[in-house]
């Protein structure tokens, strides 16, 4: 059904963010922190 598959995209996207956060961290730290592209206007 395709409320199976949003369900599966939505804990996907979910468990890449979780996962992704302590390396996101680390390389905002190496990088000197508040430089993010993308969020510069």
């Amino acid at each position: 059904s395709w409320q199976g598959h949003l369900c599966g995209a939505v804990a996907g996207v979910l468990a890449a963010y979780l996962l992704s956060g302590p390396e996101r961290k680390a390389r905002e730290r190496r990088q000197g922190g508040s430089a993010n592209p993308y969020l510069t206007t």
